[in-house]
C-alpha cells in the first residue's frame, strides 16, 4: 500500500514542478580547479527545507559525483535509505550506500539497487541512464523518525550534463552491468535453489529435530553466506548421513551429516546432528537393523552347524542361541567363545559375523595325539586374516586325547580349516564394516 502511495506522490509532484529544469555552471574552486556542474532545483514536502537541489559534478576527470544538497540533515552509519521513483514507471530503485559531507547538509549516492537485479548494483555511471529516459524523479528520503519526499525535473539533463559525461558511455555502462547483472543472477539463482534443497531433505528426508535443524540452516546461511548476494560460489550441493558410531554401537540418537562438492567427490565437511524420534531416518534404522539381526542369527546358524563335528561332548550347547561365550565342556564351545570375542569392539576391528569366510583352527605340534593349546584365526570376505583368542586347556579332562582328535579327523600340527557359507546381506556396510545407509545425493 505505501508502494502505490509514493508512486501516487510522485505523478502528484510532477505537476508541481512548473517548468523546472536542469542548468550547467563551470565552478573555479583552488582545490579541484575549474570544472563542469550540472544541477536542478527541486520540490520538497519539508516546510523547513523548501527547495532541494539535485547536483552532478566530475573534477579533473575523476569519479562522478551525484549528491542532494539542502534537503535536510543527515550524517553517515545511521538508518537512512533514498527511494527513486522515475516518472512512467512504477519500479522503486533504493539507495543505502552513500557519504555525506562534514557538515551534513549534503548526501552523495554511490551505488544503487535496481529491483530487476539482486546480485549486481548499479554504479552511478550505469544509473544515470535512466536520467536520460523520462521527465523526472521522485525521492524518498527515510530515516527512523521521518519521511521527506523530495521531486527534481529531468528536463534538459542530457544537454546539461553532456560536458560531464555523455548519454552514450552511460547506456554503454548499463547495457555492460546488465549482461554481467543478468548471469550472475542465474548463478545466485542456483545458489539459493540448492541451499533451500538441502534445508529441506535435512528437514523432511532427515527428519531433524528442531534444535538441529536451526543449527543446520545456520551452517548453510553461513557456508552459502546466503545473506550476501554478490557471493556466487557454491561450496557443496549434496549431503549424505551415517549413523554416528561410538565405542562400536550407535547411541541411537546422533546422525552425522556429509557435505559433498558438485561432483560428489570431493568431502568438504560434517556435522553431528540429532534427528525426531518419529523421523524417517529412524524408520529406516529399525528396519535395518532388524534385517541385521535376521542376517546375523541366519549366519550364526550356519557358523554353529558348520563347527558340529567338534562337539566331543555331551555337554555341548545344543541349540545356537544363545550361543554360550564362556569356555565350556565341548571344543566346539572354546572356538565359538573365541570368535565371539573377536566380534566385540577391539582397537580398531569390528568384526561382523556375515564377514567370516573361513575359520582356520592351528592345533598345537608338541605332540601327535594330545592337543592342549592351539591358534585361532578368521579369514574376512576383504581377504584380511584376523587372530582370535588362542585356546589352552587346562584341565586334564578337557585336553585333545587320541579319541577325540580321531573324531574329528585331525591330529596335533595339523591345521583345520572350515569355509562358512557365505550369506547374502541386503543392508550396506562402512569401511570398517558397521552398518551404512548408502549416500543420499540431491537428485537433478
Amino acid at each position: 500500500m505505501h508502494k502505490y502511495l509514493f508512486v501516487l506522490f510522485c505523478l502528484f509532484s510532477v505537476a508541481n514542478l512548473n517548468g523546472q529544469s536542469w542548468k550547467a555552471r563551470e565552478v573555479s574552486d583552488p582545490f579541484n580547479g575549474v570544472y563542469t556542474s550540472a544541477y536542478v532545483l527541486g520540490k520538497s514536502s519539508s516546510s523547513v527545507y523548501g527547495q532541494p537541489t539535485l547536483s552532478l559534478n566530475q573534477y579533473d576527470n575523476r569519479e562522478l559525483i551525484l549528491y542532494i544538497s539542502n534537503a535536510g540533515y543527515f550524517r553517515e552509519n545511521s538508518d537512512v535509505s533514498i527511494k527513486w521513483v522515475f516518472e512512467g514507471s512504477n519500479e522503486i530503485f533504493t539507495t543505502y550506500d552513500f557519504s555525506c559531507s562534514n557538515d551534513g547538509k549534503s548526501i552523495s549516492i554511490l551505488e544503487v539497487t535496481d529491483p530487476s537485479f539482486r546480485s549486481d548494483k548499479l554504479g552511478l555511471l550505469e544509473f544515470l541512464h535512466l536520467f536520460h529516459k523520462t521527465n523526472s524523479v521522485t525521492l524518498r528520503i527515510t530515516n527512523r523518525f521521518s519521511n521527506t519526499d523530495l521531486t527534481f525535473s529531468l528536463i534538459d539533463f542530457t544537454k546539461s550534463a553532456n560536458a560531464i559525461i555523455s548519454q552514450e558511455k552511460a547506456f554503454e555502462a548499463y547495457s555492460v552491468l546488465k549482461a554481467n547483472a543478468v548471469n550472475n543472477d542465474g548463478l545466485l539463482y542456483e545458489k539459493l535453489r540448492i541451499a533451500n534443497k538441502l534445508m529441506g531433505k535435512a528437514d523432511e528426508e532427515f527428519g531433524l529435530d528442531f534444535s538441529s535443524l536451526e543449527r543446520f540452516k545456520r551452517n548453510i546461511n553461513k557456508k552459502f553466506r546466503l545473506d550476501d548476494y554478490s557471493y556466487l560460489s557454491i561450496p557443496y550441493d549434496s549431503i549424505y548421513f551415517e549413523f554416528s558410531i561410538y565405542n562400536g554401537h550407535w547411541n541411537g540418537k546422533d546422525i552425522a551429516i556429509y557435505y559433498y562438492s558438485k561432483d560428489n567427490s570431493q568431502e568438504v565437511g560434517w556435522n553431528i546432528y540429532t534427528p525426531k524420534k518419529d523421523s524417517p531416518i529412524m524408520t529406516i534404522y529399525k528396519k535395518l537393523e532388524a534385517n541385521r539381526i535376521e542376517q546375523e542369527e541366519l549366519h550364526a546358524k550356519h557358523l554353529y552347524e558348520k563347527l558340529n563335528f567338534l562337539n566331543l561332548k555331551a555337554l555341548d550347547n545344543k541349540n545356537f542361541l544363545p550361543i554360550n561365550t564362556k569356555y565350556g565342556k565341548s571344543f566346539k564351545d572354546v572356538i565359538i567363545a573365541s570368535i565371539y570375542n573377536k566380534l566385540q569392539p577391539y582397537g580398531e576391528f569390528k568384526i561382523e559375523l556375515n564377514e567370516i569366510m573361513e575359520v582356520q583352527i592351528q592345533l598345537s605340534s608338541e605332540q601327535k595325539w594330545k592337543v592342549k593349546e592351539g591358534e585361532i584365526l578368521i579369514t574376512l570376505v576383504d581377504g584380511r586374516t584376523i587372530k582370535c583368542d588362542d585356546f589352552r586347556f587346562y584341565n586334564s579332562n578337557d585336553i585333545l586325547d587320541k579319541a577325540d582328535l580321531k573324531q574329528i579327523g585331525y591330529y596335533g600340527g595339523q591345521t583345520i580349516q572350515i569355509e562358512i557359507p557365505k550369506v547374502s546381506t541386503e543392508y550396506l556396510k562402512r569401511k570398517d564394516g558397521r552398518p551404512k545407509l548408502a549416500p543420499i545425493f540431491i537428485p537433478e
